[in-house]
Protein backbone atom coordinates (compact mmCIF):
# COMPACT_ATOMS: atom_id res chain seq x y z
CA UNK A 1 0.00 0.00 0.00
CA UNK A 2 1.39 3.24 -1.30
CA UNK A 3 2.12 5.37 1.85
CA UNK A 4 1.82 8.96 -0.57
CA UNK A 5 -2.33 7.15 -0.92
CA UNK A 6 -2.94 7.10 2.34
CA UNK A 7 -1.22 10.44 3.06
CA UNK A 8 -3.89 12.76 1.36
CA UNK A 9 -6.82 10.39 3.21
CA UNK A 10 -5.85 12.67 6.28
CA UNK A 11 -7.04 15.53 4.93
CA UNK A 12 -10.21 14.51 5.53
CA UNK A 13 -10.37 13.72 9.76
CA UNK A 14 -8.27 16.96 9.82
CA UNK A 15 -11.33 19.10 7.53
CA UNK A 16 -13.78 17.25 10.08
CA UNK A 17 -11.74 18.36 13.06
CA UNK A 18 -11.47 22.08 11.93
CA UNK A 19 -15.47 21.96 10.95
CA UNK A 20 -16.13 20.57 14.26
CA UNK A 21 -14.09 22.67 16.22
CA UNK A 22 -16.33 25.60 14.29
CA UNK A 23 -19.18 24.30 14.87
CA UNK A 24 -18.74 24.66 18.72
CA UNK A 25 -16.57 28.09 18.45
CA UNK A 26 -19.30 29.76 16.43
CA UNK A 27 -22.27 28.23 18.17
CA UNK A 28 -23.38 26.62 15.12
CA UNK A 29 -24.68 23.80 17.50
CA UNK A 30 -27.10 25.61 19.13
CA UNK A 31 -28.90 26.23 15.84
CA UNK A 32 -28.83 23.10 14.74
CA UNK A 33 -29.83 21.53 18.23
CA UNK A 34 -33.09 23.64 17.67
CA UNK A 35 -34.01 21.88 14.15
CA UNK A 36 -36.43 19.10 14.47
CA UNK A 37 -34.55 15.43 14.86
CA UNK A 38 -36.59 13.82 11.70
CA UNK A 39 -35.41 17.62 9.93
CA UNK A 40 -31.92 16.57 11.28
CA UNK A 41 -32.02 13.02 9.80
CA UNK A 42 -33.22 14.06 6.65
CA UNK A 43 -30.11 16.72 5.86
CA UNK A 44 -27.34 14.04 6.98
CA UNK A 45 -29.28 11.53 4.99
CA UNK A 46 -29.20 14.31 1.90
CA UNK A 47 -25.49 15.16 2.71
CA UNK A 48 -24.23 11.16 2.54
CA UNK A 49 -26.59 10.57 -0.71
CA UNK A 50 -24.69 13.54 -2.62
CA UNK A 51 -21.29 12.86 -1.45
CA UNK A 52 -21.92 9.07 -2.37
CA UNK A 53 -23.12 10.00 -5.78
CA UNK A 54 -20.28 13.01 -6.31
CA UNK A 55 -17.71 10.20 -7.59
CA UNK A 56 -20.32 9.59 -10.45
CA UNK A 57 -19.50 13.32 -11.88
CA UNK A 58 -15.52 13.51 -11.29
CA UNK A 59 -13.93 11.79 -14.49
CA UNK A 60 -11.14 9.16 -13.29
CA UNK A 61 -12.62 9.28 -9.62
CA UNK A 62 -13.93 5.34 -10.22
CA UNK A 63 -12.19 2.54 -12.03
CA UNK A 64 -13.38 1.35 -14.89
CA UNK A 65 -15.84 -1.79 -15.35
CA UNK A 66 -20.05 -1.34 -14.71
CA UNK A 67 -20.71 0.60 -11.89
CA UNK A 68 -23.40 -1.38 -10.06
CA UNK A 69 -20.64 -4.63 -9.86
CA UNK A 70 -18.24 -2.08 -8.34
CA UNK A 71 -20.72 -0.88 -6.06
CA UNK A 72 -21.62 -4.76 -5.04
CA UNK A 73 -18.36 -6.11 -5.06
CA UNK A 74 -17.09 -2.83 -2.10
CA UNK A 75 -21.04 -3.58 -0.47
CA UNK A 76 -19.76 -7.09 -0.03
CA UNK A 77 -15.69 -6.04 0.89
CA UNK A 78 -17.50 -3.97 4.19
CA UNK A 79 -19.56 -6.95 4.94
CA UNK A 80 -16.52 -9.29 4.44
CA UNK A 81 -14.94 -6.86 7.29
CA UNK A 82 -17.80 -5.77 9.48
CA UNK A 83 -20.04 -8.90 9.18
CA UNK A 84 -23.12 -8.90 11.34
CA UNK A 85 -22.22 -5.96 13.60
CA UNK A 86 -23.16 -4.11 9.93
CA UNK A 87 -26.67 -3.91 12.17
CA UNK A 88 -24.87 -1.91 15.09
CA UNK A 89 -23.48 0.22 12.77
CA UNK A 90 -26.47 1.01 10.95
CA UNK A 91 -28.41 1.23 14.53
CA UNK A 92 -25.14 3.64 16.10
CA UNK A 93 -25.21 5.80 12.85
CA UNK A 94 -28.91 6.64 12.89
CA UNK A 95 -28.51 7.14 17.20
CA UNK A 96 -25.52 9.75 16.15
CA UNK A 97 -27.90 11.47 14.00
CA UNK A 98 -31.20 12.05 15.96
CA UNK A 99 -29.40 12.57 19.45
CA UNK A 100 -29.48 16.17 20.89
CA UNK A 101 -26.80 17.95 22.63
CA UNK A 102 -23.78 16.36 20.62
CA UNK A 103 -20.52 16.16 22.02
CA UNK A 104 -17.42 17.33 19.96
CA UNK A 105 -16.57 13.97 19.56
CA UNK A 106 -19.44 12.82 18.12
CA UNK A 107 -19.58 15.79 15.38
CA UNK A 108 -16.19 14.83 14.56
CA UNK A 109 -17.05 11.29 13.77
CA UNK A 110 -20.14 12.24 11.94
CA UNK A 111 -18.54 14.53 9.64
CA UNK A 112 -15.77 11.92 9.00
CA UNK A 113 -18.52 9.33 7.81
CA UNK A 114 -19.74 12.03 5.50
CA UNK A 115 -16.54 13.18 4.38
CA UNK A 116 -15.04 9.51 3.39
CA UNK A 117 -18.66 8.08 1.76
CA UNK A 118 -17.21 9.42 -1.73
CA UNK A 119 -14.23 7.17 -1.37
CA UNK A 120 -16.51 4.24 -0.69
CA UNK A 121 -15.78 3.51 -4.64
CA UNK A 122 -11.70 3.69 -4.18
CA UNK A 123 -11.24 -0.39 -2.90
CA UNK A 124 -7.57 -0.25 -1.67
CA UNK A 125 -7.80 2.38 0.39
CA UNK A 126 -10.90 4.04 1.37
CA UNK A 127 -11.59 1.09 3.41
CA UNK A 128 -8.93 1.39 6.07
CA UNK A 129 -10.24 4.69 7.14
CA UNK A 130 -13.77 4.09 6.44
CA UNK A 131 -13.34 0.88 8.66
CA UNK A 132 -12.04 2.34 11.08
CA UNK A 133 -14.75 4.72 11.76
CA UNK A 134 -17.41 1.97 11.85
CA UNK A 135 -15.58 -0.24 14.36
CA UNK A 136 -16.34 3.16 16.63
CA UNK A 137 -19.81 3.69 15.67
CA UNK A 138 -20.14 -0.45 16.56
CA UNK A 139 -18.77 0.60 19.68
CA UNK A 140 -20.87 3.03 20.43
CA UNK A 141 -23.78 0.64 19.91
CA UNK A 142 -22.49 -2.02 22.04
CA UNK A 143 -21.90 0.74 25.15
CA UNK A 144 -25.76 1.69 24.60
CA UNK A 145 -26.36 -1.73 24.70
CA UNK A 146 -23.99 -2.29 28.22
CA UNK A 147 -26.37 0.93 29.67
CA UNK A 148 -29.36 -0.54 28.73
CA UNK A 149 -28.94 -3.78 31.10
CA UNK A 150 -27.18 -2.02 33.33
CA UNK A 151 -30.10 0.44 33.65
CA UNK A 152 -32.34 -2.84 34.12
CA UNK A 153 -30.15 -4.38 36.19
CA UNK A 154 -30.55 -7.41 33.70
CA UNK A 155 -28.14 -10.28 34.66
CA UNK A 156 -27.81 -11.56 30.76
CA UNK A 157 -25.52 -8.92 30.14
CA UNK A 158 -22.63 -10.83 29.68
CA UNK A 159 -24.55 -13.77 27.23
CA UNK A 160 -25.79 -10.76 25.23
CA UNK A 161 -22.30 -9.43 24.45
CA UNK A 162 -20.52 -12.83 24.18
CA UNK A 163 -23.50 -13.90 21.51
CA UNK A 164 -22.95 -10.68 19.30
CA UNK A 165 -18.96 -10.39 19.46
CA UNK A 166 -18.71 -13.99 18.85
CA UNK A 167 -21.08 -13.87 16.06
CA UNK A 168 -19.18 -11.19 14.44
CA UNK A 169 -15.75 -12.63 14.56
CA UNK A 170 -17.21 -15.99 13.20
CA UNK A 171 -19.01 -14.61 10.47
CA UNK A 172 -15.58 -12.24 9.46
CA UNK A 173 -13.34 -15.25 9.95
CA UNK A 174 -15.41 -17.35 7.87
CA UNK A 175 -15.25 -15.07 5.16
CA UNK A 176 -12.20 -13.86 5.81
CA UNK A 177 -10.25 -17.55 6.11
CA UNK A 178 -12.38 -19.96 5.81
CA UNK A 179 -14.52 -19.41 2.52
CA UNK A 180 -11.07 -19.29 0.72
CA UNK A 181 -9.38 -22.74 2.18
CA UNK A 182 -9.15 -23.39 -1.51
CA UNK A 183 -7.07 -21.26 -2.56
CA UNK A 184 -4.99 -20.80 0.42
CA UNK A 185 -1.73 -20.53 -2.03
CA UNK A 186 -2.89 -17.45 -2.96
CA UNK A 187 -3.00 -15.88 1.00
CA UNK A 188 -0.28 -16.97 2.58
CA UNK A 189 2.90 -18.88 2.26
CA UNK A 190 3.16 -22.71 2.39
CA UNK A 191 5.78 -25.20 4.09
CA UNK A 192 7.13 -25.96 1.02
CA UNK A 193 7.89 -22.54 -0.57
CA UNK A 194 8.83 -22.03 3.00
CA UNK A 195 11.44 -24.56 3.27
CA UNK A 196 13.00 -24.21 -0.02
CA UNK A 197 13.27 -20.95 0.92
CA UNK A 198 15.28 -21.66 4.37
CA UNK A 199 17.32 -24.38 1.86
CA UNK A 200 18.35 -21.74 -0.72
CA UNK A 201 19.22 -19.15 2.46
CA UNK A 202 21.28 -21.29 3.79
CA UNK A 203 22.88 -22.93 0.62
CA UNK A 204 23.76 -20.09 -2.07
CA UNK A 205 25.61 -16.83 -1.53
CA UNK A 206 24.65 -13.26 -1.14
CA UNK A 207 27.10 -12.75 -4.39
CA UNK A 208 24.88 -14.89 -6.44
CA UNK A 209 21.45 -14.64 -7.92
CA UNK A 210 18.08 -16.02 -9.26
CA UNK A 211 15.04 -15.43 -10.49
CA UNK A 212 11.72 -17.93 -10.57
CA UNK A 213 9.16 -18.97 -12.87
CA UNK A 214 6.20 -17.07 -11.18
CA UNK A 215 6.07 -13.66 -9.97
CA UNK A 216 4.48 -14.07 -6.99
CA UNK A 217 5.80 -17.43 -5.78
CA UNK A 218 9.43 -15.91 -6.35
CA UNK A 219 8.76 -12.45 -4.00
CA UNK A 220 7.95 -15.13 -1.06
CA UNK A 221 10.80 -17.05 -1.73
CA UNK A 222 12.50 -13.80 -1.86
CA UNK A 223 11.16 -12.81 1.69
CA UNK A 224 12.90 -15.26 3.54
CA UNK A 225 16.06 -16.80 0.86
CA UNK A 226 17.59 -13.14 1.40
CA UNK A 227 19.12 -13.73 -2.32
CA UNK A 228 19.33 -12.12 -4.97
CA UNK A 229 16.39 -12.13 -6.90
CA UNK A 230 14.84 -10.66 -10.03
CA UNK A 231 10.96 -10.13 -8.64
CA UNK A 232 9.24 -7.93 -11.21
CA UNK A 233 8.88 -4.94 -8.42
CA UNK A 234 10.85 -2.01 -9.30
CA UNK A 235 12.07 -1.43 -5.86
CA UNK A 236 13.33 -4.60 -5.28
CA UNK A 237 15.37 -5.13 -8.28
CA UNK A 238 16.47 -1.75 -8.01
CA UNK A 239 18.03 -2.48 -4.53
CA UNK A 240 19.50 -5.83 -5.91
CA UNK A 241 21.06 -4.37 -9.20
CA UNK A 242 18.84 -5.75 -11.21
CA UNK A 243 17.61 -2.23 -12.60
CA UNK A 244 19.96 1.51 -12.88
CA UNK A 245 17.99 3.94 -11.20
CA UNK A 246 20.12 6.13 -13.36
CA UNK A 247 18.61 4.71 -17.00
CA UNK A 248 15.16 5.55 -15.69
CA UNK A 249 12.71 7.52 -17.56
CA UNK A 250 10.08 8.42 -15.57
CA UNK A 251 6.78 10.34 -16.71
CA UNK A 252 3.53 11.68 -15.42
CA UNK A 253 0.81 10.07 -16.40
CA UNK A 254 -1.78 12.13 -14.72
CA UNK A 255 -2.17 15.76 -13.96
CA UNK A 256 -2.55 17.15 -10.11
CA UNK A 257 -5.31 18.19 -11.04
CA UNK A 258 -6.75 15.02 -11.30
CA UNK A 259 -8.43 12.61 -8.82
CA UNK A 260 -6.54 10.05 -10.35
CA UNK A 261 -3.19 11.95 -9.29
CA UNK A 262 -4.19 10.96 -5.87
CA UNK A 263 -6.13 7.46 -6.33
CA UNK A 264 -4.38 5.90 -8.31
CA UNK A 265 0.29 5.87 -9.42
CA UNK A 266 0.72 9.07 -10.37
CA UNK A 267 3.80 8.22 -12.73
CA UNK A 268 5.13 5.32 -14.85
CA UNK A 269 8.46 3.81 -16.04
CA UNK A 270 8.24 4.52 -19.95
CA UNK A 271 11.57 2.31 -20.76
CA UNK A 272 11.81 -1.28 -20.32
CA UNK A 273 10.45 -2.48 -16.68
CA UNK A 274 12.29 -5.40 -14.74
CA UNK A 275 8.40 -6.97 -14.79
CA UNK A 276 8.18 -6.94 -18.29
CA UNK A 277 12.28 -8.57 -18.35
CA UNK A 278 10.68 -11.75 -15.79
CA UNK A 279 7.89 -12.35 -18.09
CA UNK A 280 10.43 -12.65 -21.09
CA UNK A 281 12.17 -15.19 -19.31
CA UNK A 282 9.56 -16.89 -18.58
CA UNK A 283 8.19 -17.06 -22.00
CA UNK A 284 11.02 -18.04 -23.89
CA UNK A 285 13.55 -21.43 -23.71
CA UNK A 286 16.63 -21.96 -22.63
CA UNK A 287 17.94 -23.88 -24.95
CA UNK A 288 16.83 -21.65 -28.08
CA UNK A 289 19.82 -19.97 -29.13
CA UNK A 290 20.13 -16.21 -28.68
CA UNK A 291 16.84 -16.16 -26.99
CA UNK A 292 15.79 -13.69 -24.40
CA UNK A 293 15.82 -16.12 -21.44
CA UNK A 294 19.53 -16.86 -22.63
CA UNK A 295 20.23 -12.82 -23.31
CA UNK A 296 19.28 -11.79 -19.96
CA UNK A 297 20.09 -14.76 -18.03
CA UNK A 298 23.91 -14.08 -19.44
CA UNK A 299 23.61 -10.01 -19.03
CA UNK A 300 22.71 -10.57 -15.53
CA UNK A 301 24.63 -13.80 -14.61
CA UNK A 302 21.90 -15.58 -12.88
CA UNK A 303 23.30 -19.03 -11.38
CA UNK A 304 19.32 -20.22 -10.17
CA UNK A 305 16.58 -20.81 -11.40
CA UNK A 306 13.47 -21.39 -8.42
CA UNK A 307 10.76 -23.77 -10.49
CA UNK A 308 7.21 -24.32 -9.17
CA UNK A 309 5.73 -27.04 -11.14
CA UNK A 310 2.26 -25.18 -10.34
CA UNK A 311 3.09 -22.62 -12.52
CA UNK A 312 4.29 -24.08 -15.73
CA UNK A 313 5.63 -21.91 -18.31
CA UNK A 314 7.97 -22.20 -21.54
CA UNK A 315 11.57 -21.83 -19.50
CA UNK A 316 10.28 -24.02 -16.89
CA UNK A 317 9.59 -27.00 -19.64
CA UNK A 318 13.22 -26.15 -21.25
CA UNK A 319 15.02 -26.21 -17.74
CA UNK A 320 13.13 -29.93 -16.95
CA UNK A 321 14.80 -31.70 -19.41
CA UNK A 322 18.12 -30.62 -18.13
CA UNK A 323 20.25 -32.63 -15.16
CA UNK A 324 21.24 -29.23 -12.93
CA UNK A 325 18.54 -29.76 -10.48
CA UNK A 326 20.02 -28.78 -6.91
CA UNK A 327 16.83 -29.57 -4.95
CA UNK A 328 13.39 -31.46 -5.14
CA UNK A 329 10.77 -31.21 -3.00
CA UNK A 330 8.23 -32.87 -5.60
CA UNK A 331 6.39 -29.94 -6.60
CA UNK A 332 9.37 -26.81 -6.22
CA UNK A 333 12.93 -27.28 -7.93
CA UNK A 334 16.09 -25.26 -7.85
CA UNK A 335 17.91 -25.45 -10.96
CA UNK A 336 22.22 -24.34 -11.15
CA UNK A 337 22.01 -22.55 -14.64
CA UNK A 338 26.01 -22.21 -14.77
CA UNK A 339 25.67 -25.82 -15.37
CA UNK A 340 23.74 -25.90 -18.43
CA UNK A 341 25.02 -26.38 -21.69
Amino acid sequence: MAVHKLFFFLAIPVIALLLSGLIFKARIVDYIEDVHPRFQLLLVVAAFSLMLILPLFVPGFIGSGPLSELITTQILEYLRFIGILIVLFVVSLLYLIMKKKKTFGEWFILISLIGFTPFFYVANYGKWFFLSLAFIMIGIGLMNIIYIFLKRSDKSLFVVLSVIIISGLLFSSYFQFINYLENTDDRYMDEETYQVSSWMKGSINNNESAFAGERFFGIRVLSIAEVPMLSGQGFNDISYGFVDPDSLEITRVHSVFSPSFYLYDPYKEANSSSSWKLWAIQTTSFTTPNSYAQRIIKHYGFTYFVDNLRYPNTFSRSIQATESKLYDSGSINVWMLSELP
